[in-house]
Order: structure tokens, then C-alpha cells, then sequence
């Protein structure tokens, strides 16, 4: 099989400055400014090729004259020809004269020595993304060390490395880094499917592929790429097309940012990130920091300068977070890899990039509403673009807690669905508000992945709060479980259910935040006006958003609890309130649904006769509206 690809060649992805052979087809961005290699994120899918075929996605590194290009290639393929089969598989290639006679692909000569113990090249990459569903990913990086060898990093695995004699022009770095797909086919046959098969003007997230989060390494750090330095290229356009970052990736906004604008996002970028005692890149292409405890910006804000940080509740016990499901409540975070880990005195801080505060600020655009009755609304109308279903209770409290099942609904890059609880108080102009739950988000995290999130606003939404860690206020406790955090475990219909705990909870004067029973942060009662001694009103349920020139995506589960109950519909179980000394099961009198678009999205509760008795939530839709 090697020969007989050694025969058919394999073209370095330029444009004009190599003549392509025949059958070759690229579509890809180039950079090509002095750089120590690059890292990106790459969504994999299973193109269909026949046996004298194939279809790549991949980062290329490559320096010196064509004749005697040095290049490092990797990513994932389908190639039958190499490979005696049609499985989508991590691969690396590597030549040192341009293709000509040194080189080859993954082990097929000496040269790449491998350092890991748990992943080979060739590797079958059996998690393959769905059109309009969950995007499977990989985590590529080609880096220069010190010693001038070229390393291989594979999600969060040194694979191997290329040592520095191998190669004539790869001393001091490279000048050229490509990302992006590449097709061959042979013997006259219509040319195969690149990535989804779907031109990126077919849409973004969930249709076509992608590169994302594609940074350089500049000498010692990590760096976007200057977008005026990043060409998009594609050698046939009618068949395979190639948007730059900006474009392929739904931050339209980059296009009209001025210079000022930009200098300012990386100001408060430096603000956020505060610098790290250690930091994990995630299968999904997060970088997670770990933070000294008492230097993470939420001590940025002017009220909490002098703040002494209480690492747990006093008067809520570890057992309390404990509940019947179908999940261990008690397990340590089950949605991190046990690698990633905060040593003492720091804290797991999801690091905030450029895209986020891009996408914050188009979020704010939108208008975060608050789902609930028509008092917190300044109308009885539920707004055209948003939609809620779920349950509300109107008696004084000092927080609640429930159990969620996670779902990835589908949604578009300008859509959003949220399962939550809420909590909140005060007059419709000043409420104070929070708010953890799941949510898939692509405007706020800028990938379709159902995440842990989080929301707090002082003023109904106006000016203060915001997500996460975009604003200083929440205080980080944990160093094993951050907000962001993709929950990759998701429920299955008519299948098995996988469940998140959540829980907003009073102690003293400070709010916790707590994810089964680890306890992760809190909101500092110097932030609220009306939080202070409790609230009187919770929220359990889902919300979506869609512009109105879009059906509405689906909330929760896609179903109508009608439709079914347990593995049908989304739920929020063992719905609990917090009276300050223990948790209770809530009075149902007090319970009241609600639904702005009941043909789309409806509510329902189940509970026992006897008291006390569990209060279960089941909600949703499939949209469409």
C-alpha cells in the first residue's frame, strides 16, 4: 500500500508556487510569518472514498526552497490505500526534500521517534461527528522545542517527536503553517467528499468542518494569528471551499474591529487571565489555568478588594448534595480526565480567548431576557426570539437544587438552548439574579458542546453580571471543576440518562455554587442589593433563543413530556429547597408551570401523594415555531 501511494505522490498544499498533479485538490488557510509551530482544533469526520482514494484534514509546517521543502503534516484521514481500510484515523508525514525521497507517512521509515505509552500513529479515530449534532474533535499541535526537534501533541499527549537532524531547514523554525482539507483520486473518478462534504457556505457549526482555535507559537507562548497574515485558498472552489477565521467560525464581528478595539480586547484579556501556575489543553481545545486562589479576577472588582475567601459553606454539609439518580451524586467531577488536576492554593479557571469576549459582546446585543412569569417581563407577551418552559415557585427560600439530565440539542450559531435553575429577587428593574444549569451556546462559547454555565446580574441584566468568568464577581473554590466545562456525557433517547446535580444555596451571606457535591465557588454578598436575606423566587426549566428569521431549536430533550416521561423528555428531578438549616421537597400548591409556546415547548410535574414527597419536572419541545 505504500508504494503503490508513493506512486500516486503527495503535493505540499500552496498555491501557485507548486503545480498541483493531477487528481490533488486543497482547501485551507495559510499563514506565512516566521513561527515555532502551531496548535489547532479539528472536528473529524468519516468522508466516503473509494479504495484508490482520499480525504485529509490536517496542519502543515514547512520551511525551505520547493525542491527541498522540510514539512511535518498531521491530523486525520481516511485513506484505504495506506491504510487497508475506510476508518478515519490519526496520521502524520514528514519529508525533508520536498517529497522526493526522504520521508513517510506515520512509522513506514525511521525517523519519528514516539515517546507515548497510549497513543500510535494511525490510531483509529473512532468518534466521528454528526451533521446538524455533536461535533467530535481533536486536538493537533507541531512545536518547536529549545533543542530545535519537532514535537507531536495529540489532545493533550507529547506523542513524538521528529528529531532537528532530519531536516535542513527547520533549525530556527518555519515560515509557512496551512490548515485545512485535501482530497486525491485516481483513474478519472469524481473526486471524493472533504470534511462534512458541506462547502462552508452551506453553514458553520454542525454542517460543515472545521479549524478552530488555531494559534501560533511565537518563541515561548501561544498567540493568535494576525488575521491580515491568514489567506484562505482553495484550488476549486465549485467543490471545496475555504473561509478564513473570521468567516468559518461566525465572529463576523472581527471583520470591523477597529485597532482600537482590538487593543482593548487584548487589555482585558490580560485582565481575566491571570498568569498560571500550570495550564491543561483539553480534548476539546479549552485551555484550562490553574490560578493562585487569591489572584483570580473576580478580586478585581472594586467591592471585593479586601474580600477573605471562605473555601465551604459552614452550614451546608458535604452528605446534603448527596440525591437519588441514576448517576453517583458522590463521585468526584466524572466530565474531566484525571490528569487535570490544581495543585494546593490554585484554583481551575477555564481561560477566557478573544472569541469569547467577541461573542459576549454580540450576546449582549441580543439581550439575555428573563424566563420567567410576566411580573419579571415588561411585557405579558413572551418575547417573538426567546422561549420558556419550566416551573416556578413564589415562596421564600434560601436556594434550591435539582438533578438534570444533559442533552446537545441542535442549534444554529445564532441560537441557543439552556436547561437552568434560577434564582432570584428584587423589582423588575434591579432584580437579582443567578443562574447555573447547561447550556449549548455557540455565540457565547463559540463550539456546539453542552457546557456548564453559569449567570448572575444585580440589575434585571443591564449593566452588571455576565457569564462565567467574562466579569469579576464569582469566586472560584475548586480546583477540579470549572465553569465552561464541557459535559461530554449526554443522554440518550430512550436510553440511558446522564445527569448533572446543580444547586444555588444561601449560607451566611454568600451564594455557592455547587456541581454534584463538590462545591465551586460563590457569589460574594457584596454584589446583590436583594440577596442578602434570601429570595423569593426559583425557576427550573429550559429556554431557547433563535433570531426571527429562524424555526426555533430544540429545548431540552427535543420532545414534549407528553411524548414520554424517563428516557423521553428532559427533566429536573429531586427538585429541593433550602430552608437554611436542610434541604426540603417543595410544596407542590406552590408549584406553577408555565409555557409561552405550548405547541412547541410544554411543561409538566410529577409527584407522589404522600408527603413528604419529590417533585419532578419534565419539559421541553422540538421547536420549530
Amino acid at each position: 500500500m505504500a508504494k503503490k501511494m508513493k506512486a500516486l505522490g503527495l503535493n505540499y498544499p500552496t498555491s501557485s508556487q507548486t503545480k498541483l498533479e493531477e487528481g490533488f485538490a486543497f482547501a485551507l488557510a495559510k499563514y506565512t510569518k516566521h513561527n515555532f509551530g502551531a496548535e489547532t482544533t479539528i472536528n473529524v469526520w468519516h468522508p466516503s472514498v473509494s479504495p484508490n482514494q482520499l480525504s485529509l484534514a490536517s496542519l502543515w509546517i514547512a520551511n525551505g526552497p520547493v525542491e527541498t521543502l522540510n514539512i511535518l503534516q498531521a491530523g486525520w484521514e481516511v485513506q484505504p490505500i495506506l491504510y487497508s481500510s475506510n476508518y478515519t484515523r490519526l496520521f502524520t508525514f514528514w519529508t525533508a526534500d520536498g517529497d522526493n525521497e526522504t520521508g513517510c507517512y506515520d512509522y513506514l521509515c525511521p525517523g519519528f521517534v514516539q515517546v507515548s505509552q497510549e497513543v500510535s500513529l494511525g490510531l483509529v479515530l473512532k468518534d466521528i461527528s454528526t451533521y446538524n449534532g455533536t461535533q467530535k474533535e481533536i486536538h493537533i499541535g507541531l512545536i518547536k522545542e529549545d533543542s530545535d526537534d519537532w514535537w507531536l501533541k495529540f489532545n493533550n499527549i507529547f506523542v513524538g517527536y521528529w528529531p532537528k537532524s532530519l531536516f535542513n531547514y527547520m533549525y530556527g523554525g518555519a515560515n509557512f503553517v496551512a490548515w485545512g482539507g485535501e482530497v486525491c483520486s485516481q483513474d478519472k473518478e469524481p473526486s471524493p467528499a472533504m470534511g462534512s462534504g458541506h462547502l462552508p457556505q452551506d453553514g458553520h457549526y454542525g454542517i460543515s468542518a472545521y479549524f478552530k482555535q488555531t494559534q501560533i507559537w511565537d518563541n515561548q507562548q501561544l498567540v493568535n494569528p494576525d488575521a491580515k497574515s491568514v489567506e484562505a485558498y482553495s484550488d476549486k472552489p465549485k467543490c471545496y471551499g475555504a473561509q478564513t477565521n473570521q468567516e468559518a467560525h461566525g465572529i463576523e464581528d472581527w471583520k470591523t474591529l477597529s485597532e482600537e478595539e482590538n487593543l482593548e480586547m487584548e487589555r482585558q484579556l490580560q485582565v481575566i487571565n491571570k498568569p498560571p501556575i500550570k495550564s491543561f489543553r483539553t480534548e476539546h481545545g479549552d485551555i484550562l489555568d490553574c490560578i493562585d486562589i487569591y489572584k483570580q479576577h473576580a478580586f478585581d472588582h472594586p467591592l471585593l478588594k479586601d474580600h477573605k475567601v471562605k473555601m465551604r459553606p459552614k452550614r451546608i454539609q458535604k452528605k446534603m448534595m448527596k440525591g437519588k439518580s441514576s448517576m453517583e451524586t458522590d463521585q468526584s467531577a466524572p466530565f474531566l480526565p484525571k490528569n487535570i488536576r490544581c495543585p494546593p492554593g490554585s484554583v481551575l479557571i477555564k481561560r477566557t480567548t478573544k472569541e469569547d469576549l467577541i461573542m459576549a459582546k454580540k450576546m449582549k446585543a441580543l439581550g439575555l431576557k428573563h424566563p420567567t412569569s410576566s411580573r419579571f417581563r415588561s411585557t405579558s407577551i413572551e418575547p417573538k426570539d426567546f422561549a420558556f418552559t419550566g416551573a416556578e415557585y413564589t415562596k421564600h427560600n434560601y436556594g434550591a437544587k435539582a438533578t438534570i439530565n444533559v442533552w446537545n440539542p441542535s442549534v444554529s450559531p445564532n441560537q441557543y438552548s439552556v436547561a437552568s435553575l434560577w434564582i432570584a429577587n428584587g423589582p423588575h428593574e434591579t432584580l437579582n439574579v443567578l443562574m447555573a444549569g447547561w447550556a449549548v451556546q455557540p455565540h457565547s462559547y463559540s463550539s456546539n458542546y453542552t457546557r456548564l454555565f453559569t449567570y448572575w446580574t444585580a440589575d434585571g441584566y443591564q449593566k452588571t453580571g455576565c457569564r462565567d468568568y467574562l466579569c469579576p464577581g464569582f469566586v472560584q473554590v475548586s480546583h477540579e471543576v470549572s465553569l465552561g466545562l464541557v459535559l461530554k456525557d449526554i443522554s440518550t433517547y430512550n436510553g440511558t440518562q446522564k445527569e448533572i446535580q446543580i444547586g444555588l444555596i444561601k449560607d451566611g451571606s454568600e451564594w455557592w455554587l455547587a456541581f454534584y457535591n463538590k462545591f465551586v465557588g460563590y457569589w460574594p454578598k457584596k454584589l446583590f442589593t436583594y440577596m442578602f436575606g434570601g429570595a423569593n423566587f426559583i425557576v427550573w426549566g429550559g429556554q431557547v433563543y433563535s433570531p426571527a428569521n429562524e424555526s426555533s431549536p430544540p429545548m431540552g430533550s427535543g420532545h414534549l413530556p407528553q411524548d414520554g416521561h424517563d428516557g423521553i423528555s428532559a427533566y429536573f428531578k429531586q427538585m429541593q429547597i433550602w430552608n437554611d438549616i436542610d434541604f426540603v421537597y417543595l410544596d407542590a400548591k406552590f408549584v406553577h408551570l408555565h409555557s409561552g409556546r405550548p405547541k412547541c415547548y410544554d411543561a409538566q410535574i410529577d409527584h407522589e401523594i404522600a408527603a413528604p414527597y419529590p417533585v419532578d419536572l419534565f419539559y421541553g419541545g422540538p421547536g420549530k415555531c
